[in-house]
């Protein structure tokens, strides 16, 4: 095999990593590839910097003191690392002596080319000071008393390293020769046999938090237990003479490593897990990252959709929260224990407070992904998590099918019950004439009565069923109206929260009395009747102090959000810093395995089969189809029965006219071409006719796309197109109405789309389906403003 050539070596580094082969070749111009004995001193401790070398083969020492000799710096360098940067970046003299204590093959980059390469190739200098690493190790807890300075030393002695799921990374009786921190993923460590400490067998461990200390620190080199990567993990390994020395020069390391959080009490505090057994609050707490927030750190913001759970460990908290004028209020300290952002990460809402780091503060973090995780891998122990009370009432609610994911049900009410106690007063009047009818003894009047009582009774079911149908609701997203009567029609309006203005309460005599009234919520519409009523609304001041305050939240939640994105702008964020962490913090897991597919159709079913797949394959385009989802977008026709309205009668006539021209032909022995050719021309004229109103219809379309909503009439041959279109951020109501019993037994109706735009509204007539039509559209409008929240989230995130 040839030798390798110096670009490939270069290759082979990290620090080049995705440098295209001419960059390489460029970087290999500049340096040279020299070999060393054992010995052989590179440079001397308070030299001035004339060389930068990267370790191919071999080892070297570097060991730095300070005036009185103590050691300050020991590392040892192998294969990948590199030497000398630091005090070339600095300008300033080498920081201690590098020894090659392994024979060495180095490359050598002199000063000045050195310089020309961090000129050439800027991010040369982060990967060098490992700034991403530095930044890392000051959010895990057990560097919390490290300076960023220290730090930059705590990460020359470490190396990246990487195991996919289901990987061992060290096995119980191997020699112990590392320690690691967890940057992300999860480990799960179990031993076999009679060990210290076996009782607490396996343990789970997150992003932040570290394993494989205690053969180190009890100078015991055999592993007591085997650890293996549960997700894929991206480690910090510390070789054991680097650790031993970190831990003899930094005394608070030994200690922050002898010491494990109490992860298990920290849960407890949690209210939903509290029912959770030990066993099952070890393997959650297997999903829990560790962070540390220095002061003046905040750790959330209020208004973020973080999608966490908080619980401070140990140190002290402010929270601060917006009101919906955009001012901001202290509102308390936080102390041990307590738990940040609960309600937010059950019920995925944005945070409502803000918290900042007072002094230096660790915590746990559950992400929304990792305890997702968890509830899909352990079921039984999922099934024990309760809720907060509010959040087990939502459990009895009714779950309506066109509600979007994420929506809750605040308030439902029907009608007052005076308002059917109107509607029943005349069938009532009528019962007293139908029982006199039947006791008279006259079998003609009694037949009379009985049948007067028959269809009295079922007047007063069909009012009572007319009552019960109607109803008006009130969710976190939108306030929603249905009016339906059963088999004849069905009105549903609906108007977001966010696009409220006003909303009025109206009583007259009678609604003092019986404690009812009417509410009117307008939007902001172009179109002058975005407005929904609630008629004989019972307790109509609880819906609208309910309506005001989901409005409020929602106005606090944006106003927050306008303030973040402000003081990103104004340079707040520099002021007072995110930390930046892995989220989730456990990475990815290995498949769970599925249950084999069932076997393949045969026989006479498989030509069923063969023929339905390919009515269903995309190439095969069935010309009647009234909807079609494709990338990313639902197409709407007309309903057929509006297609029928239109083409019957060319239809028809095309018909005829074919069956008195085969007639004709059949019948006559000569006919006379003056008569076919009339009747082929009308013939031609039917089904030209019939094809223009085909075309017409087809042409007519209504599309939802993942940002705006689209109206297109289009005639036959390019005669005439007209587009109107409007984006979600100006979408005010969307209502519709199925208007007759034919529409409702066609399932067919009109879906109205108010907007603040131009356009004023748009109207999707004779749309099949119209209750999932509307439900499609707010499921789109709410994704997209999540997307616009989760954009948000992503920028904060880093």
């Amino acid at each position: 095999m040839s030798e390798p050539t110096l670009y490939e070596r270069l290759g082979q580094f990290g620090l080049f990593q995705g440098f295209s082969v001419p960059a390489l070749i460029q970087v290999a111009g500049f340096g040279a590839l020299q070999t060393f004995s054992a010995g052989h001193v590179l440079y001397t401790q308070g030299d001035p910097p004339r060389f930068f070398y990267l370790v191919v083969h071999g080892a070297v020492l570097e060991i730095g003191r300070n005036p009185q000799g103590e050691t300050v710096l020991k590392r040892k360098a192998e294969a990948g690392d590199a030497l000398g940067h630091r005090a070339l970046i600095a300008g300033q003299s080498y920081p201690a002596t590098a020894t090659v204590i392994q024979q060495a093959t180095l490359l050598t980059f002199a000063a000045e080319g050195f310089h020309e390469l961090l000129r050439l190739y800027p991010v040369l200098r982060d990967r060098l000071e490992r700034v991403e690493i530095v930044g890392r190790l000051l959010t895990i807890p057990l560097f919390s008393r490290f300076s960023e300075k220290e730090l930059s030393l705590v990460a020359d002695l470490l190396r990246v390293v990487e195991y996919p799921a289901g990987q061992t990374i060290f096995e119980q009786g191997e020699p112990a020769d590392a320690f690691y921190v967890i940057d992300s993923g999860q480990v799960m460590e179990s031993a076999e046999g009679l060990v210290p400490g076996s009782q607490s067998w396996p343990k789970y461990f997150a992003a932040g938090n570290f394993f494989g200390r205690y053969a180190l620190r009890h100078l015991d080199p055999p592993r007591r237990a085997t650890a293996v990567a549960v997700s894929d993990v991206r480690l910090f390994r510390f070789d054991a003479e680097a650790f031993q020395w970190l831990c003899e020069r930094f005394p608070h390391l030994a200690e922050s490593a002898g010491q494990r959080f109490d992860m298990l009490s920290a849960l407890r505090r949690v209210r939903a897990f509290a029912a959770l057994d030990e066993a099952e609050l070890k393997r959650l707490a297997g999903y829990v990252g560790l962070v540390h927030v220095r002061p003046g750190e905040v750790l959330v913001r209020q208004g973020q959709v973080d999608g966490t759970l908080y619980i401070l460990y140990q140190g002290e908290a402010l929270v601060r929260s917006r009101d919906e004028w955009g001012k901001e209020r202290p509102r308390g300290y936080l102390k041990p224990g307590d738990v940040v952002g609960e309600a937010a990460f059950f019920r995925d809402r944005p945070c409502e407070v803000t918290v900042e780091a007072k002094s230096r503060s660790d915590w746990l973090y559950l992400t929304r992904p990792d305890y997702e995780q968890f509830r899909a891998r352990e079921p039984k122990a999922a099934a024990k998590i309760t809720l907060s009370q509010e959040e087990e009432n939502r459990k009895d609610e009714k779950r309506l099918k066109w509600l979007s994911p994420g929506e809750r049900v605040i308030l439902w009410k029907r009608r007052h019950w005076f308002y059917l106690a109107s509607r029943l007063v005349v069938p009532l009047l009528l019962l007293p004439v139908a029982l006199i009818l039947i006791v008279t003894g006259v079998r003609g009047l009694e037949v009379a009565g009985g049948t007067l009582l028959v269809l009295m009774a079922m007047g007063l079911a069909w009012l009572w069923i007319d009552w019960w149908n109607d109803f008006y609701l009130l969710t976190n997203q939108r306030i929603v109206h249905r009016e339906k009567v059963l088999l004849i029609r069905e009105k549903r309006e609906g108007v977001p929260l966010d696009k409220v203005q006003n909303v009025n309460v109206d009583r007259d005599l009678m609604g003092n009395l019986f404690g009812y009234g009417t509410l009117a919520i307008q939007s902001a519409a172009v179109a002058g009747a975005a407005q929904v009523r609630f008629s004989y609304l019972p307790e109509p001041d609880e819906m609208y102090d309910q309506v005001f305050q989901q409005i409020t939240e929602l106005r606090t939640q944006e106003a927050a959000l306008k303030q973040v994105d402000l003081g990103r702008a104004e340079g707040v964020e520099r002021r007072h810093p995110q930390p930046r962490f892995p989220r989730p913090a456990t990475g990815t897991f290995a498949p769970v395995s599925s249950p084999p597919a069932s076997a393949p159709p045969t026989g006479r079913r498989t030509f069923f089969v063969k023929l339905w797949s390919r009515w269903k394959a995309p190439s095969f385009s069935w010309p009647f189809w009234t909807e079609k989802r494709t990338d990313g977008q639902v197409i709407w026709r007309k309903h057929w029965i509006n297609l029928l309205a239109r083409t019957w009668v060319p239809l028809l006539l095309t018909v005829i006219v074919l069956l008195f021209l085969t007639l004709y032909l059949i019948s006559v022995e000569r006919p006379l071409v003056g008569v076919v050719a009339v009747l082929v021309f009308c013939f031609l004229v039917g089904a030209g006719w019939w094809w223009w109103n085909f075309a017409n219809w087809g042409n007519d379309q209504y599309i939802v796309t993942e940002e705006a909503l689209i109206d297109i009439e289009k005639l036959p041959l390019g005669l005439r197109t007209k587009q109107t279109k409007t984006t979600f951020d100006r979408v005010q109501n969307v209502n519709f109405e199925i208007p007759d019993p034919v529409a409702t037994l066609l399932n067919y109706g009109t879906v109205v789309i108010y907007t603040a735009g131009a356009e004023g509204r748009l109207d999707f007539v004779y749309v099949p389906r119209p209750s999932q039509v509307q439900a499609e559209i707010f499921r789109r409008l709410e994704a997209y403003r999540e997307r616009q929240r989760r954009l948000r989230q992503e920028t904060s995130w880093g």
